[in-house]
């Protein structure tokens, strides 16, 4: 055999032996039901098993756990992921891991947690996102792949987190949406997508300037929104059309309902707007008083006209 045809002949086998090798494909490991680990103990004993997929739920339970990087060749759960009262700083080890469309996403009192980037690689469509009493978590842009969520969003007791930007992927309809108690909160701008909300609940948000982030909102059938000390206007509810029940209180610096003024539907004795201190503009409801469907609750305000002194233009001081 001439050189050159030895040379060629052995490039060949070179190919089939060690890139073959490095493209064979690892088959899945399956673990088939729910997976509750809440020791760190058990974490780590599971993580050498090199399971690739949860046929169900994966719950990671208690302050002993404080390291899930054993967990990274994980890459499917079936039903619902959570993470509750762990001492992990970070979650990364989950960069890679999917959910079953419509499932369900915890996280729930991990005090040393700081952010969501490992739950990047989620796309599915969630059906609950709860982010709660998590006081150290800075931002949620991990969820930023998250297209929806059908039934229900709440973020609540945390203490650093000033934005929903993560969350600014989700549109459509949300059955109910619930933010409580963020001290660090500022706007909402990750829900701009977000056209129909069916419960709303905004509630003790002490930093909470501006319902930014709620311009695409259009309609909800009750609207909760209360004890926001910082809370300014209402501009970013311009497009918001109908509000069954809409209460508006406790709001101290609130001084104008203008965001307001596309509102056309209210159920009658739908709306109470009370104690908030600084309000004494109502012409935000001047084309809603209009429609003789409303019964006006308004108490406690600094100015409380009646129904007919805002269609009569007496609607501020």
């Amino acid at each position: 055999m001439k050189p050159l045809a030895k040379l060629f002949a052995l490039v060949v086998l070179i190919c089939l032996t060690s890139c073959g090798k490095d493209d064979e494909v690892v088959p899945e490991k399956i673990y088939n039901g729910h997976l509750y680990l809440d020791t760190q103990a058990e974490v780590d004993e599971f993580g050498k098993l090199n399971y690739t997929r949860v046929e169900g739920e994966l719950i990671l339970f208690g302050d002993n756990i404080t390291d899930i990087s054993s967990l990274k060749g994980i890459t499917y759960v079936k039903s619902k992921l959570a993470i509750i009262g762990t001492q992990v700083k970070n979650i990364d080890a989950l960069s890679t891991l999917n959910i079953e469309e419509n499932s369900t996403v915890e996280i729930f009192a991990n005090n040393s947690l700081e952010n969501l980037n490992g739950l990047a690689g989620i796309t599915a469509g969630l059906s609950l996102l709860s982010i709660s009493k998590s006081p150290s978590i800075k931002n949620i842009d991990g969820l930023r792949n998250i297209k929806s969520i059908s039934n229900r969003l709440e973020i609540y007791d945390t203490e650093y987190l000033a934005n929903l930007n993560g969350l600014k992927n989700i549109g459509g309809t949300i059955n109910s949406v619930a933010i409580h108690n963020n001290s660090g909160l500022t706007d909402l701008s990750g829900l701009s997508r977000v056209s129909t909300i069916k419960s709303l609940i905004i509630t003790a948000n002490p930093k909470l300037k501006s319902l930014n982030g709620l311009t695409g909102l259009k309609e909800t059938d009750s609207f909760y929104l209360s004890s926001n000390q910082a809370l300014e206007n209402l501009n970013a509810l311009s497009n918001l059309e109908t509000s069954l029940y809409l209460v508006i209180r406790k709001n101290d610096k609130l001084t104008n309902l203008d965001g307001l003024g596309k509102l056309r539907k209210v159920e009658t004795g739908g709306l109470a707007i009370n104690e908030n201190k600084s309000l004494r503009n109502f012409c935000g409801l001047t084309i809603l008083s209009s429609y003789n469907i409303v019964v006006l609750e308004l108490w406690g305000n600094y100015y409380n006209p009646t129904e007919e002194d805002i269609k009569n233009g007496k609607c501020s001081i």
